[in-house]
């Protein structure tokens, strides 16, 4: 595979484009993978592309420097995409005066502001870079500075700059992420690798982050939430720094936590429900898998068999499992898991995928052990609102059997409206569940003296809904086996796919029999039939 370099560049992030690019070249919707299918509909919801399952996607890798670093191609459709991976994300850089030049066409800049803007990217107090190089004892050269003396040695100059990065906000900030010099101009920004990424469009970027009211600062070179800065201030005056000098550089820090905030607003096809938990998943894999000492590990090793001589990884689960309730694969209970190896694991293997490994990536890792019961849950971050357990009827009906009976009286209690507006539904529901009004009615009468006329009134199945509940839950919490299956999937699934760890706000917790309340999902209206156990 070709390797390409750029100054500011590394090549873990080209490899990555690439192999982004081959992943989805000449596939099917339909074949590629979950992160990516995603990311195509999302594409295909802002572009208007109509396509199917069997629609082929082609895409390549762009040479050259230019903003769009992959094109993807759907349905004749051609759109280029802006890649970036890691921390640090530099996502601009050019010579000043290039800079100034198209500044001048683009934007109101004025010449004191170009001049600053000269003065901030030489750092020597001239706006050529041409003061005399004389180093002091420990090698500085004299009268150079960094982005931090800038701004106090020149309170003025850095004072403008902010004014002119305010007034030309939408402008620079466009050339920046998306359109660059002009040629190979990019349509969406992706942030990520084959198996996780977030992403945005150029015109939902300026939606949601340019077009909105922010309150400027004072004290940092900020234009929108991209910082600017000279590209190396060369303060050694080494022979490559030198090289280096006069280019102006924007960064953005932020952009995963922008481009996740993104994601929790929106309400479109690519905004799925366990999305933000992915992210969520993903970013402990990642902080984790980078540092071995870091301190969530101390948790996880007081309570595991960790080996001090070995090292650790979180694994992200793939996939549906087998589950034995079920008797197919269906989600399981857990998000990661624990693998210990007797070598680190290969470095340019980890900076590929940012730290992030998944069980696609296990036949590339080599020797490992996984740790016996170190499967974990990952909550998203201040929610109360997530699903601890979701169950078809057929499900629901095979965990209960062996401990109540009469079990398909209770789940229709559960599963048929309670309320005036809807009732009018649990004709269809009732023929749908197989159940005999005359039979329900009888047997709510018979064994819990309610008094219910007929499937629409809704004051009585409200009472009976609130019964059938509480014989649910004393059901559960007589039964451990029934209870650790629920919430752990202890029994239903083999070990890592069950879970002896929550991940939540932050923090591990081995606590996962949490207060919780039973309740219908969603899709009744529709004929889709679930019981749902959420936190309390």
């Amino acid at each position: 595979m070709e390797m390409i370099r750029v100054v500011g560049s590394n090549p873990h992030g080209f490899k990555n484009e690439a192999l982004l690019a081959y992943a989805i070249n000449k596939k099917k919707i339909s074949q590629l993978p979950t992160n990516l299918k995603k990311f195509v509909e999302y594409i295909c919801y802002h572009e208007n592309i109509q396509i199917k399952e069997n629609e082929v996607v082609f895409s390549e890798k762009v040479k050259g420097q230019v903003k769009e670093d992959i094109f993807i191609k759907i349905n004749n459709h051609r759109v280029g995409v802006s890649v970036k991976m890691g921390s640090g994300n530099s996502v601009h850089q050019e010579k000043i005066e290039s800079f100034i030049n198209w500044a001048n066409s683009n934007t109101d800049i004025t010449n004191q502001e170009k001049d600053d803007l000269r003065l901030m990217v030489w750092a020597d107090g001239t706006t050529d870079g041409s003061a005399p190089i004389i180093k002091d004892e420990k090698g500085f050269v004299i009268g150079r500075f960094g982005v931090k003396d800038f701004i106090s040695k020149y309170p003025l100059s850095f004072e403008r700059l902010n004014n002119f990065f305010i007034r030309n906000k939408k402008a620079i900030i466009l050339r920046a992420l998306f359109d660059g010099k002009g040629a190979g101009p990019a349509e969406y920004l992706y942030k990520g690798t084959l198996t996780s990424g977030i992403w945005i469009s150029k015109q939902e970027y300026i939606k949601h982050f340019i077009e909105v009211d922010t309150t400027p600062s004072t004290t940092r070179p900020l234009c929108g939430n991209l910082s600017y800065q000279a590209y190396n201030s060369s303060l050694k005056a080494t022979e490559s720094g030198e090289k280096k000098r006069g280019d102006i550089q924007f960064k953005y820090g932020d952009m995963a936590n922008d481009l996740e905030k993104y994601e929790a607003k929106i309400n479109i096809p690519a905004n799925y429900g366990t999305r933000e938990g992915d992210i969520e998943e993903l970013n402990l894999s990642k902080i984790m898998n980078k540092n071995q000492n870091f301190p969530l590990w101390s948790y996880l090793k007081e309570r595991l068999d960790f080996s001090d001589s070995t090292f650790h990884y979180l694994v992200k689960v793939d996939g549906k499992k087998y589950s034995q309730n079920a008797q197919k694969k269906v989600s399981c209970k857990s998000d990661n898991y624990v693998i210990e190896t007797d070598s680190e694991i290969d470095r340019n293997l980890l900076l590929q995928n940012e730290y992030q490994l998944s069980e696609n990536l296990l036949e590339k890792i080599g020797q490992y052990r996984l740790i016996p019961g170190s499967g974990i849950s990952v909550k998203r971050r201040n929610s109360s609102s997530y699903t601890i357990t979701k169950m078809s009827i057929t499900n629901f009906k095979s965990a209960f059997l062996p401990y109540l009976k009469d079990i398909d009286y209770f789940i229709a209690a559960i599963i048929f409206y309670s309320t005036e507006r809807q009732v009018h539904l649990n004709k269809n529901i009732a023929q749908d569940l197989n159940m005999n009004e005359n039979n329900f009615i009888k047997f709510f009468s018979e064994n819990f003296h309610a008094q219910i006329k007929n499937l629409y009134d809704y004051e009585a199945l409200s009472e009976i809904t609130t019964i059938s509940k509480q014989i649910i839950k004393e059901t559960i919490e007589k039964n451990k086996t029934l209870k650790a299956n629920i919430f752990s999937g202890k029994g239903w699934f083999v070990d890592p796919y069950y879970i002896n760890f929550v991940f939540v706000n932050s923090s591990f917790s081995d606590d996962v029999y949490i207060p919780y309340h039973i309740d219908n999902g969603s899709g009744r209206s529709k004929g889709k039939y679930y019981i749902t156990f959420k936190p309390q």
